[in-house]
């Protein structure tokens, strides 16, 4: 989402309609208003910057469930905690050091 906010580009909206039309091309294409070769170069570019396979049934699966948690998240205003942790909370109560061998 940064990165199309940053290179004005609607890439995870094309993900996010690819994965909606069961990856069908023609059909994302269309509800996209665009071509399909520059729905493939969407695509491309998305394996490109993401490293997955859009073609691979697993990866879509996989991909179409976090769209789906992700906009059930939003519909009921989730805030997400995105501090992240400097130290390991547990790792003062356990340590192999302290183990007697």
């Amino acid at each position: 989402m940064v990165y199309d906010k940053q290179n004005h580009t609607e890439l995870v909206k094309t993900l996010d309609v690819y994965l909606e039309s069961t990856c069908n091309l023609t059909q994302t294409a269309k509800s996209l208003f665009v071509h399909p070769n520059t729905l493939r170069n969407r695509l491309t570019h998305i394996t490109e910057l993401t490293g997955i396979d859009v073609k691979n049934a697993e990866t879509c699966f996989k991909l179409a469930s976090s769209f789906k948690v992700r906009a059930f998240l939003e519909k009921n205003k989730y805030v997400i905690d995105k501090s992240i942790p400097t130290t390991d909370p547990e790792s003062d109560e356990f340590r192999l050091s302290d183990l007697d061998l």
